[in-house]
C-alpha cells in the first residue's frame, strides 16, 4: 500500500502465486521510460520521452519538443523534477541535475493543463474508478493541495476513465488499488504516471470522507474473499487537504478543517452509522451489486450497547487476525496452493 514496499510485495506475490500485482507490472510502473514505451507500443498515447545523460541531450530534446520536464528514471513525490522552459534554461537545469546527482534522467515533453489523480480499485481485471482528485501544485511540481470531488464535466470524466482503464489493462494490474496522475491538456487527457497503491497525502482519507469508501479496508476484504466489485456512489459532500507554508519557505502538512469541525464531523458520522436503517457494516445496503466498505470491516456486536466506534487499528485488527490464523493453520488437507490467475470474491 506504500511505495517503498511495492516491489518486495510484488516479488512475494509472484513467487508464491498469490493474487495481486506481479513483479513485472510493478517494475514497468516504476520505470518511467518503460512505462512510456509500453503505452506507445499499445497505441494508448504517445507522449514524447527519452533518457538523457548531459546538457547536450537536454538541448537536443528541447529543440525538438519545446518545454521539457526533467525527472529521475525512478522515483515519486516530485523529488528531483525540474521544468526547462526553453533553450536559455538548459545550462542552468543541466548544472542543477549534475549537482543533484541526476547523471541519468528522463526527459518528457511538458504537458499543459490542470492535473487530476484517479483513485481506482481492480477486481480480478474489472477496473472501478472510486474517485477523481483535483490538485494544487507549486512551480516545482510539488503537490500542496487536494480536493474531492474534482470539478470535471461528464465528457472529461469519461475520457479520463477510458484512458486510465486502458492503461491498467496494458500494464497488467488485475487486483487492488491504483493511483494514476493525469493532466487534462487542450488535446485531451494525458498520463503522467501510475502506481499500484492508494494515493498519498491523505487522498485515501478524502475518499473515505467524501465517498464513504475505505480503500484500505476494501483491499483487506477483497484479498480475503469477503467482498465483490463495488459500485461507487455519488459524493456525500466535499473535502480538501493542503500544505501551509512557513516563513522560511518550508511547508507543513495540515488539514484545512480545524479540530472542532473535525470532531463535529466524526460525531455526525457515528450518529449516521448508528441510526441509518439502510446501512450495513460494509456500506449502504441500497447499492445493487454489493457494498462500499466503511471504516468498520467487521460486523459490530448487536444491540444498542455496541460501544463507541473503535480506532483505525482496532477496526482492522479482526481482519488481520483472521488472516494470520488461516496462515498458521495452513490449507485444508488435500488442498493445493492457488496459482495465478486467481479470482476472489463474488462476481
Amino acid at each position: 500500500m506504500i511505495e517503498d514496499g511495492l516491489e518486495s510485495a510484488a516479488a512475494a506475490t509472484t513467487a508464491l502465486g498469490l493474487p495481486g500485482t506481479g513483479l513485472d507490472t510493478v517494475r514497468v510502473l516504476q520505470d518511467k521510460p518503460a512505462f512510456r514505451e509500453l503505452l506507445a507500443d499499445r497505441g494508448i498515447e504517445g507522449v514524447a520521452a527519452r533518457l538523457g545523460h548531459d546538457e547536450a541531450d537536454i538541448r537536443a530534446f528541447v529543440a525538438e519538443f519545446g518545454p521539457t520536464v526533467i525527472k529521475p528514471r525512478y522515483g515519486s513525490g516530485s523529488l528531483g523534477v525540474r521544468l526547462v522552459h526553453g533553450p536559455d534554461a538548459v545550462s542552468e537545469v543541466a548544472d542543477w541535475a549534475a549537482e543533484f546527482g541526476l547523471h541519468r534522467f528522463v526527459m518528457e515533453e511538458y504537458l499543459r493543463g490542470p492535473e487530476f489523480s484517479v483513485e481506482a480499485f481492480s477486481f480480478a481485471g474489472e477496473h472501478v474508478v472510486v474517485a477523481y482528485t483535483a490538485k494544487e501544485k507549486l512551480d516545482s511540481f510539488v503537490e500542496v493541495g487536494h480536493v474531492q470531488p474534482a470539478d470535471l464535466d461528464a465528457d472529461a470524466t469519461a475520457r479520463i476513465e477510458s484512458l486510465v482503464t486502458r492503461m491498467l489493462v496494458a500494464v497488467g494490474i488485475e487486483d487492488g488499488p491504483s493511483h494514476t496522475e493525469v493532466i487534462l491538456t487542450p488535446d485531451g487527457p494525458r498520463l503522467v504516471e501510475s502506481h499500484n497503491r492508494r494515493g498519498g497525502d491523505r487522498i485515501a482519507d478524502l475518499v473515505d470522507e467524501v465517498y464513504g469508501t475505505d480503500i484500505d479496508a476494501l483491499a483487506f476484504l477483497w484479498y480475503a474473499g469477503r467482498t465483490g466489485p463495488i459500485t461507487p456512489g455519488p459524493a456525500r459532500g466535499g473535502g480538501a487537504t493542503g500544505a501551509g507554508h512557513l516563513a522560511d519557505g518550508s511547508s507543513a502538512r495540515r488539514d484545512r478543517r480545524d479540530r472542532e469541525a473535525g470532531r463535529e464531523l466524526r460525531g455526525r458520522r457515528r450518529r449516521h452509522r448508528a441510526g441509518h436503517p439502510g446501512r450495513t457494516p460494509l456500506g449502504p445496503a441500497a447499492r445493487p451489486r454489493t457494498c462500499t466498505p466503511s471504516r468498520r470491516p467487521t460486523t459490530p456486536p448487536p444491540g444498542p450497547s455496541a460501544g463507541p466506534e473503535p480506532s483505525g487499528h482496532a477496526r482492522r485488527r479482526p481482519v488481520l487476525a483472521a488472516s494470520a490464523q488461516r496462515q498458521r493453520q495452513g490449507p485444508p488437507r488435500g488442498a493445493h496452493a492457488p496459482r495465478r490467475p486467481y479470482r476472489l470474491g463474488p462476481r
